[in-house]
């Protein structure tokens, strides 16, 4: 189907995007996505702590709750339910690994507590419970 709107052809795309959230009904995509911007940064945060001038564990966790959580939980209430949000789990337990310094053996329930972050899925339920 062709669709032109004032003589411009309006492409078909198989995934809208609306507020920076892919539209589909399992939200698959969307997670994908966010899992993928929170890797681009959890490498970001890793060179910070690489570094002698802001290698520090609070400044490393400010920078990754900026960075890396609040890309994430970006329109969270929309998309929480979904069956795909381990994905993002999965980057955000990575973000924690990377703020402690920790190995992969250590527990997510171990950094989430030491690291003094709540899970991504309470945090997620607070975030809906707000909205």
């Amino acid at each position: 189907m062709r669709v032109t709107w004032e003589g411009v052809d309006i492409e078909n795309t198989e995934y809208s995007k609306y507020l920076g959230i892919t539209l589909e009904r399992i939200f698959k995509h969307h997670c994908g996505n966010v899992r993928q911007k929170t890797h681009a940064r959890n490498n970001l945060i890793r060179k910070l702590t690489g570094t002698s001038w802001g290698g520090d564990t609070s400044t490393v966790r400010t920078s990754a709750l900026a960075l890396c959580y609040l890309t994430a939980e970006y329109a969270a209430p929309v998309w929480a339910r979904s069956c795909h949000t381990k994905k993002v789990d999965i980057a955000l337990n990575e973000t924690c690994r990377i703020i402690l310094r920790s190995l992969k053996p250590t527990t997510v329930e171990e950094i989430q507590a030491l690291s003094e972050i709540a899970p991504p899925d309470i945090r997620r339920d607070v975030a809906s419970e707000t909205e």
